[in-house]
């Protein structure tokens, strides 16, 4: 595979989340349903974080393939406030088959943001 690219992005959502839902919020359910579809499809691996109405996304496969995924996302109603973390070749994934994986908010999760300083 040539141009093996892994990008890391953050991104505020634009859903209104219920402090009372317990699961995963409806929309990012969606989004996981489409993108496992739409990865396996075009070579694309990753995992999405989801916590405090921020999305943390590593997404890793074909550089133009990465690339047109972020487009569309920052063309995406859901997201604002995309920031691009990271961007850069690598020579294999981390993420094996793992078309999107999910990862909830833990406290284990809150705990180490709060040790860095972050309130969320």
């Amino acid at each position: 595979m040539k141009n093996l690219t892994r990008l890391v992005y953050i991104s505020r959502s634009t859903s209104v989340r219920s402090e009372n839902f317990k699961g995963i919020e409806p929309t990012v359910g969606r989004i996981l349903l489409k993108s496992r579809i739409n990865n396996r499809n075009n070579g694309l691996t990753g995992v999405l974080y989801f916590g405090d109405g921020c999305f943390f996304q590593c997404i890793e496969g074909e550089e133009e393939a990465v690339l047109s995924l972020l487009r569309k996302i920052k063309n995406d109603s859901r997201h604002s406030d995309i920031t691009v973390r990271s961007r850069k070749l690598i020579k294999e994934r981390s993420f094996g088959s793992w078309e999107m994986k999910f990862v909830a908010i833990e406290e284990s999760m809150k705990e180490l943001l709060e040790s860095r300083g972050y309130k969320r």
